[in-house]
């Protein structure tokens, strides 16, 4: 569904509990007004109240669009925009029904209010004071009742209002990425077609000039270039990419000692010290290269954050219900405004880089039910953290 067609939807259901909400207001206005007997402000009341459901009559004929079926008159492009269409609409729709049913609701215990006061004045019990005030202090609590509910049903209309602005948030951030997505499959597409003439007239020329050590220098230099492009290019495709995780067993441990295994010689170049603590008999339940690509990551971070050395913690644990990959580093740790933004795309404090590295960590995580935290460790440095819900993961003795 586009940008605007998304916002056309939210706009309407805006106006929609906005009506509902003046409709909750003027009924309990109305019930007061009959049980003090003033009519002319009882008719403008009512006359309030037909001017809003006009109102609700014109909003649900411009929201038909977002929920037709024909293709020729809806709005929605796919199943997942019917379905979010459904859920805006649907949840205005079932707040009308609580209103109508607690309004009829409320007229009934006026009337029967009414009914009982009057059989009370009339009899021969109202004939004194203490009567009186019986009466009144029934009365009273009827109507307090009354306010009380009326404070719920304003805060349900409040919570369904967050909720659908997020919904639509999340639609929205959806529709960008899907759109991102094509771009960068079809910017890559170009890119690689003409990286790999460019590598191979790279290696040419080296073993060419192999006597002659400026230039394979430089052509060392361009090739790094060229690599450090197509490293830009995955990134942007695995950040874009909306696919669901292909799961299957996996041995955790070993992925993680394959991942430090890959990154070797770095750490021994950088005089990192590697010290894993993983549970050998932990099993995930996960998409293996998404998983991978999460803790390579992580550790290519916090080796950027040690550039003279340091220590590289990685555990992992059973812990309360959850599987938890930790990846600490004895760098400088994080600073608040940079701890803030962190995972944000393209966000990054190095001169190198494209900014994704987290945030496609912080993906992946969610994409598998699952979050991802940083914090500073007492000791300094810095640690990540990505917990796995227990109902993805198991013991391997399990």
């Amino acid at each position: 569904m586009s940008e605007l067609a998304t916002d056309t939807l939210t706009e309407l259901v805006r106006q929609k509990l906005d009506c509902l909400n003046q409709l909750w207001r003027l009924s309990g206005q109305q019930n007061e007004l009959i049980e003090g007997g003033e009519m002319s402000q009882l008719l403008k009341v009512l006359a309030a109240k037909q001017r809003l459901l006009n109102n609700l009559q014109v909003t649900e004929h411009q929201l038909n669009p977002f929920r037709d079926d024909d293709p020729e008159q809806r709005v929605w492009r796919s199943q997942e925009d019917r379905q979010h269409c459904a859920a805006m609409i649907g949840a205005c729709e079932k707040l009308l029904a609580k209103i109508m049913e607690h309004e009829q609701q409320c007229e009934g215990q006026m009337r029967v209010r009414r009914d009982a006061a009057a059989e009370r004045l009339q009899g021969a019990h109202v004939a004194s004071q203490a009567d009186l005030e019986t009466v009144l202090t029934a009365w009273h609590d009827a109507t307090r009742r009354l306010e009380h509910t009326h404070e719920a049903l304003r805060g349900e209309v409040q919570r369904l209002t967050d909720e659908l602005e997020n919904k639509n948030r999340e639609l929205a951030r959806k529709n960008r990425l899907a759109d991102l997505g094509q771009m960068a499959s079809h910017i890559a597409h170009e890119l690689r077609n003409n990286l790999v003439p460019v590598t191979l007239y790279l290696s040419l020329l080296r073993r060419r000039a192999s006597a002659d050590p400026d230039t394979v220098s430089i052509v060392d230099k361009i090739a790094a270039a060229c690599t450090a492009l197509d490293v830009t290019v995955n990134d942007l495709l695995h950040f874009t990419a909306d696919r669901d995780p292909n799961r299957e067993q996996i041995p955790l441990a070993q992925l993680i000692e394959d991942v430090m295994n890959s990154l070797r010689p770095q750490l021994v170049a950088q005089a990192i010290v590697v010290d894993l603590d993983v549970d050998g008999h932990l099993i995930v339940n996960a998409d293996r290269d998404m998983l991978r690509r999460c803790v390579l990551n992580l550790a290519l971070n916090a080796i950027d954050a040690m550039p003279d050395g340091g220590d590289l913690v990685v555990t992992a644990v059973d812990c309360h219900g959850a599987i938890e990959i930790e990846v600490a580093d004895s760098g400088q740790g994080l600073g608040e405004d940079v701890r803030a933004r962190i995972f944000e795309p393209f966000f990054t404090t190095k001169h190198t880089g494209t900014g994704l590295g987290l945030a496609i960590v912080e993906r992946i995580a969610e994409v598998h039910g699952g979050a991802v935290m940083a914090m500073n460790c007492p000791e300094g440095g810095a640690a990540f953290t990505i917990s796995l819900p227990k109902r993805m993961a198991m013991q391997a003795a399990a």
